[in-house]
C-alpha cells in the first residue's frame, strides 16, 4: 500500500548533523529554519517527500523530538527520554499526501510511533515491541521504504522484524517475528539502512569489514571495498538506486557498489 511513495526524489540530497546543526549533504550548508542554526540537534530525518523534518534535540532532562514542515520550527512532541534513535519515516500512502507517521526508540527499549491527531498535532503512541525487548536495547532503527519491516541494531547485532498493523490501523502496531541476521559473524554493527526491499547496508566497528551488505534472508554477508575508510564507522545512509554514504572519523564517503573505492562526498 505504500509503494507509490516509497522512493525518494532524486532532487533530495538529505540532511546530516554536525556541531548541533542540520546541514544539507548536497552542499554542506545549514538548511533553512531553526534546525539549521539551533546548535542542539542530535539527529534528523527528512520525510521521503522532502517536505517534513523530524529532529532529536538536546533538552534539559535528556532529549526531545520535534516534527514539522521542512524549514520551519517543528512541534515539540510530548516525548522526553534520556536518548532517542534517529527518526525514521513511514511513507505517505500516495505522493500527493504528507507522511503522518515517524518512529523513534526512546531510552533504548520503548519503540514509539509519532502520528498526527484530528487537530494535526503530533502525538506519541507506543509500538508493541514485547518480542524485541528480550534481545536487548535498540541502538538504531530504520523502517523499510514500504513501512512493512523494521531493521535494528541491538548490541551490535542486526535484527529485522515485521511491522504488523491491526486492521490497517495506526493505533495498534507491533513488531513481530524478529530475526538476527548473521549473528555469529556480524556482532559489531553501529548503524544500518535499507538499500532496497530485500537488503541492508551496515556500518560496523571492524577495520577489515567496515561496511557490509546483508540480504534480508541473512544467508550471506557481502563486503564493500574498505579502501579509504577509517574504522569505526559513525553512520550510514542508503536508498534504492542511490549511492551509499558513510561517515567515518575523517568525513563522508560514497560508493555505488560493493567493489567501488570510497570517494569523498
Amino acid at each position: 500500500r505504500y509503494q507509490p511513495a516509497a522512493t525518494t526524489s532524486t532532487d533530495l540530497t538529505g540532511p546530516m548533523v554536525a556541531e548541533g546543526q542540520v546541514l544539507s549533504i548536497g552542499n554542506g550548508q545549514p538548511i533553512p529554519g531553526p534546525a539549521g542554526s539551533a546548535g542542539n540537534v542530535r539527529s534528523a530525518a527528512q520525510s521521503l517527500g522532502g517536505d517534513q523534518l523530524a529532529v532529536v534535540e538536546r533538552a534539559q532532562q535528556g532529549v526531545r523530538l520535534r516534527v514539522g514542515p521542512y524549514g520551519e520550527e517543528g512541534q515539540a512532541v510530548d516525548l522526553d527520554a534520556r536518548s532517542m534513535t534517529r527518526p525514521t519515516w513511514v511513507p505517505a500512502t500516495s505522493r500527493s499526501e504528507q507522511s503522518r507517521e515517524v518512529w523513534t526508540v526512546a531510552g533504548g527499549d520503548r519503540v514509539v510511533q509519532v502520528v498526527t491527531d484530528a487537530e494535526g498535532r503530533w502525538v506519541p503512541q507506543s509500538v508493541n515491541s514485547s518480542e524485541i525487548n528480550p534481545i536487548g536495547d535498540i541502538d538504531a532503527l530504520r523502517l523499510s521504504r514500504d513501512g512493512t519491516r523494521a531493521a535494528m541494531v541491538i548490541g551490535g547485532r542486526v535484527v529485522v522484524a515485521a511491522v504488523v498493523r491491526d486492521d490497517d490501523s495506526r493505533a495498534s502496531v507491533a513488531l513481530r517475528a524478529p530475526r538476527v541476521l548473521q549473528g555469529d559473524e556480524l556482532d559489531d554493527a553501529v548503524a544500518l539502512d535499507w538499500t532496497g526491499q530485500d537488503a541492508l547496508a551496515v556500518a560496523t566497528q571492524s577495520e577489515s569489514s567496515p561496511v557490509v551488505r546483508v540480504p534480508l534472508d541473512g544467508l550471506r554477508i557481502d563486503q564493500f571495498n574498505s579502501s579509504n575508510l577509517i574504522a569505526p564507522m559513525r553512520g550510514i545512509t542508503a536508498a534504492p538506486g542511490r549511492p551509499t554514504v558513510v561517515a567515518d572519523a575523517t568525513g563522508l564517503w560514497t560508493a555505488s557498489d560493493l567493489g567501488d573505492v570510497w570517494r569523498p562526498y
